[in-house]
Order: structure tokens, then C-alpha cells, then sequence
């Protein structure tokens, strides 16, 4: 879709404060796949590609850890390139025991779990474009159950493994705790000029350029 292509803005990277650097990049490097870009003792930039900065990963002096389901980061997604990337990162997740939510959006299949300190962490794939549903301009999506058995009939595990990050994977989007979320959306929507593409529930809404 052209979400993440010119003139659209969107985000590209994110910063995260975590409590421990050398354990973290350990986690992001095993579970994740990603490859070191930068690195000093406060902070590192992580790859995909080797020449693109995704994720920064910063240890701030005196950090203490964020208290859950606070306002900030609910969490961030990584969009992988191919369906069969999103069945290769599950299995090596199953693999190294991490514990792992799953949903069908319609729109995107995706796993989600957390980092060492908490942080939210959403894999997800895009379903094809062409067989979303639009409805007055709104994107029609729900969360329910993904079909692990369709999903893992896309890859052979006698042959195929995760190994890094996909180099065309980005930052597919982020999500936000926030105290109010019709302050929120008028913020987002009158002040920085972003639409909504679709609202779920009365507990989330989905902004886009």
C-alpha cells in the first residue's frame, strides 16, 4: 500500500529507553534477527538491511522501568516483506520459548510479545491490499483468532529457518497509550493533520497521512 511511500509521512524509526543495553541488544539480535549499525555503551542502532537504522535502543543513567499500561508506548510493529517471513519468525519464536499473542485484522496477520523491559512488540504481515474491505473511507478491520495451520503450511521447517530481519522490512507502525482518546484524535487529527482510516471499537483509532 502506499502508506510508507513518498509524499506520505510516516515514521521510519523508533527510540526505545531500556534498563540494560547489553542484555537487550542479546534479545533483539537472537530473537529478533537484527544487525548492529551503530553501538556505544548508552546506545545502539539496529538494522535490517545493514544500512538503515530502524530501531535505537537507549540506557539512560538512573532508568528506572516504565509502569505497565501507562500513557506512551503500547507498542511498536515491525512489517515483514512476505507472509512466509511472518511463518518463519513464529516458528523461531516457538522455538525459544517466547511467549507470544497472535490475531487476523483482516488487514495484516500478526504476532505480538514484549522486550526485557516490557516494551510492546507487534511482527506482522500485510494480507493483499486488494482484498480489503472499504467502507466510507474506512478500512474495515477486526481481531480475530489467526489461522496457524494456513500460516505454517507456507513454509517447510525441514529446510527453512529464521535466521536475521528481512532487509526490506520497516516500521510498519506504532501504537500509543493514551489518557483520552478523543483528546487524542483531535490532537492528532486538527493539530498534526493526520486521518482516521478506521476506529475499532471505542478503544482505538488508526491514523494515517
Amino acid at each position: 500500500m502506499r502508506y510508507h511511500k513518498a509524499p506520505v509521512i510516516y515514521a521510519d524509526k523508533v527510540q526505545l529507553k531500556i534498563t540494560d543495553l547489553k542484555k537487550s541488544i542479546e534479545f533483539y539480535q537472537k530473537i529478533l534477527g537484527f544487525k548492529i549499525l551503530e553501538y556505544n555503551e548508552r546506545q545502539v542502532k539496529l538494522t535490517a538491511d545493514g544500512k538503515t537504522n530502524i530501531l535505537t535502543l537507549i540506557e539512560p543513567a538512573d532508568v528506572v522501568p516504565k509502569p505497565s499500561r501507562t500513557t506512551g508506548l503500547y507498542h511498536f510493529a515491525l512489517l515483514l516483506p512476505k507472509r512466509t517471513d511472518l511463518a518463519l519468525f513464529t516458528a523461531h519464536l516457538d522455538k525459544y520459548n517466547i511467549n507470544f499473542g497472535a490475531a487476523d485484522h483482516l488487514v495484516s496477520e500478526a504476532i505480538y510479545f514484549e522486550d526485557l523491559d516490557g516494551n510492546g512488540i507487534e511482527v506482522y504481515a500485510d494480507t493483499d491490499p486488494s482484498t480489503w474491505s472499504w467502507q466510507t473511507g474506512m478500512v474495515v478491520m477486526d481481531t480475530v483468532p489467526l489461522d496457524f495451520d494456513d500460516l505454517m503450511s507456507e513454509i517447510d521447517l525441514e529446510n527453512q529457518s529464521w535466521t536475521e530481519m528481512p532487509d526490506k522490512t520497516i516500521l510498519g507502525h506504532i501504537h500509543l497509550h493514551v489518557s483520552d482518546l478523543k483528546e487524542a484524535e483531535e490532537f492528532y487529527t486538527k493539530g498534526l493533520d493526520f486521518n482516521v482510516v478506521s476506529r475499532f471499537r471505542d478503544s482505538a483509532i488508526f491514523l494515517t497521512w
